[in-house]
């Protein structure tokens, strides 16, 4: 009895798409105009799904072509790709929302030390004279 391709091809596509649409967007930001302004993360997000399809296409001709053994052998190199993409994704996003805690502090301290100034709560502690 031949062992069925169905569940590690799955798996082998979706996990291709991810890489595909993970390396299509980093290659879109690359190559997007830095002036660009808001178009900048469209051209990239287009850059993606550019890189989705193609790696849907190219995961299930290559899930239907490869031997059972040659699949699971793609399918665990595919997974540790995809952990370690993700795992960046994951340490970027920590990194970008670290950054930006530290530059809202950076705003307050400088607010709080203007007198008036938006963040000046002395008019809310002053006693009715």
């Amino acid at each position: 009895m031949t062992k069925s391709k169905i569940i590690p091809g799955f798996f082998f596509v979706f996990l291709l798409a991810f890489l595909g649409l993970f390396i299509g967007t980093m290659i879109g930001a690359q190559l997007a105009p830095k002036d660009s302004g808001l178009a900048g993360p469209a051209i990239a997000l287009g850059y993606g799904l550019g890189g989705f399809v193609i790696a849907i296409v190219v995961g299930l001709v290559l899930a239907r072509t490869l031997a059972y053994s040659q699949l699971r052998t793609a399918l665990l190199w595919t997974t540790v790709a995809a952990l370690i993409s993700g795992g960046w994704l994951v340490y970027r996003f920590w990194v970008v929302q670290k950054q930006q805690l530290v530059e809202i502090d950076a705003a307050k301290l400088l607010l709080s030390k203007w007198p008036g100034g938006l963040l000046d709560d002395s008019r809310l502690h002053r006693q009715p004279q």
